[in-house]
């Protein structure tokens, strides 16, 4: 339950930065080694950070089970941080920065943040910046992840065909070399923007021009949430999707055109993003917003309330059909809501949604 939110402005970065780091070694396997070692039992290893939360997810043959268990938690507990792989992976991290810099679709998310969370840690991007990564030093990530590594900040999901009391064993006997200390508390106070309504305009040299909008939402636990979700899927999830129908294919007015719920542990963001010729967007967004009106006006119809339905439902049976999809579900929901079966009450939740 640590994602970049929780950093200080000035080592912006650190929690991608130590992803990268956990593999790299502990005092028990050699830096490298980690990797090769899962690989040699048949499984696969991964990593990755968001604004709330870090994941680091295994995949191995049952036969396997214990031993793969054991490098994980290894990797997580007793990190040894070595100097020359922090040297290794800031470069690796710099050259990341700098090609999400020079990819459209990924400045336009970055700038979209900046300005939809000014004054919030969600507003800085999760791989940091230039100046942050390049400032970070190994004393910097020691103390980081002393104060968020901790038991009460930890879920440990496992599933597939293992055992299950043999698997409490393990972990009893891993948490049981921390000390009694928690987790640091995360507070932060989001500030009201200037104005209602910001733009932002960046020029550069590229085949197609993009355009994206954000309106603010709230956090995934609210009771609106689910009803904004199966908005979202209305206006701009497929060919027939009010969005594309009308913008697309009988206006000829974008190329493309979507719909993004984000729904974090704080507040979120629904945001619209086109992609489309010449550099005039004042028609897109005007257009968007006349379809808006016209949904909030007449209302969508039962059709498209039961199709956005099963677009959600089947996301869910969809990202739970391998044991590694079931237990990025569960641990997400665990470390999001505190309650790893959220997405049952969550479908209920959707099955009330009228007219």
């Amino acid at each position: 339950r640590v994602g970049s939110k929780y950093e200080e402005p000035r080592i912006a970065g650190i929690t991608h930065f130590i992803e990268h780091l956990i593999f790299k070694g502990t005092a028990e396997v050699k830096a490298g080694e980690m990797a090769s070692r899962i690989e040699s039992l048949g499984g696969s290893v991964n990593a990755f950070t968001s604004y709330d939360n870090t994941v680091y997810h295994i995949v191995v043959p049952t036969k396997s089970f214990e031993e793969g268990l054991g490098l994980l938690l290894d990797a997580v507990k007793n990190p040894a941080f070595p100097e020359t792989e922090i040297t290794k992976e800031k470069r690796v991290v710099l050259e990341e920065i700098k090609m999400g810099e020079d990819d459209p679709h990924r400045k336009l998310f970055k700038e979209l943040f900046s300005m939809s969370y000014e004054g919030h840690p969600y507003g800085r991007p999760i791989i940091g910046f230039e100046e942050t990564v390049k400032g970070i030093s190994r004393e910097d990530i020691l103390t980081y992840f002393l104060e968020h590594y901790t038991p009460d900040n930890m879920s440990v999901v496992i599933t597939g065909d293992f055992d299950g009391k043999r698997a409490q064993e393990i972990i009893r006997k891993f948490v049981r070399g921390y000390g009694a200390g928690n987790a640091k508390p995360f507070t932060v106070n989001r500030q009201k923007p200037d104005k209602p309504e910001k733009r932002k305009i960046i020029e550069r040299d590229v085949r197609e021009s993009y355009v994206a909008l954000s309106y603010p939402v709230p956090s995934i636990t609210h009771q609106n949430t689910v009803v904004l979700d199966v908005l979202a899927k209305i206006l701009g999830d497929g060919d027939s999707s009010r969005l594309q129908d009308q913008l697309k294919f009988k206006k000829g007015m974008v190329t493309n055109i979507s719909t993004y719920l984000f729904s974090p542990k704080e507040d979120g963001l629904f945001i619209i993003i086109a992609t489309f010729k010449g550099q005039t967007f004042d028609n897109i967004t005007k257009a968007v917003d006349e379809e808006i009106t016209r949904l909030v006006q007449d209302g969508p119809t039962e059709e498209e309330i039961e199709k956005a339905k099963n677009i959600i439902r089947a996301s869910y049976i969809y990202s739970s059909e391998t044991a590694q999809g079931a237990a990025r579900l569960l641990g997400n929901y665990q470390t999001l809501t505190g309650d790893p079966r959220y997405p049952d009450k969550y479908l209920k939740a959707l099955d009330k949604v009228s007219h």
